[in-house]
C-alpha cells in the first residue's frame, strides 16, 4: 500500500500485523502457562502496553524495547495525514520484519536444539550397546 501512496492504510497493515504477534504471544502464554495464567488480568489490562507487559516473557525483545510502536500505529491510524504516515512508514515497517526475524530465529533456534538433543541420545544409546 505505501508503494502507491496509501500511508493510513499501510499504518493499519502493520497495526494489524503487530496485533496478531501480541494474540499469538496470547495464546502460546495461555497454552504454556496453563491454569497458573491469570486470564481476567489479561483481559482487564488497559491498553496494549499493558498486554504487552504482562506477555514480556513471551515475545520477541524489540517488542520489549520500543513499547511505543504500538501506540505510533495507533496516532498513525487516527490522526496522521497520508503524507505523514508514509514519511515514516518504512522506520515502522522495519521495526516489524525485526520482529519477525527475531521470531523466526527463536523458531529455527528450537527445531536445532531439538534436532541436536535428539542426535545426541541416539549417539549416547548406540554408546550404551557398544
Amino acid at each position: 500500500m505505501a508503494a502507491h501512496g496509501v500511508g493510513i492504510g499501510s499504518y493499519v497493515y502493520l497495526r494489524r500485523v503487530f496485533e496478531s504477534l501480541i494474540d499469538e504471544a496470547h495464546k502460546n502464554t495461555q497454552k504454556q502457562l496453563g491454569s497458573e495464567w491469570d486470564e481476567t488480568g489479561y483481559q482487564r489490562a488497559r491498553g496494549m502496553n499493558e498486554k504487552v507487559s504482562k506477555l514480556k516473557d513471551f515475545l520477541p525483545p524489540f517488542i520489549l524495547q520500543h513499547p511505543e510502536l504500538y501506540s505510533i500505529l495507533s496516532v498513525g491510524v487516527h490522526e496522521l495525514t497520508e503524507e505523514e504516515c508514509l514519511k515514516s512508514f518504512d522506520a515502522l515497517k522495519n521495526g516489524i520484519l525485526v520482529i519477525a526475524e527475531e521470531k523466526q530465529y527463536e523458531i529455527q533456534r528450537k527445531e536445532r536444539f531439538k534436532e541436536a538433543s535428539l542426535a545426541i541420545k541416539t549417539v549416547s544409546n548406540e554408546i550404551k550397546k557398544l
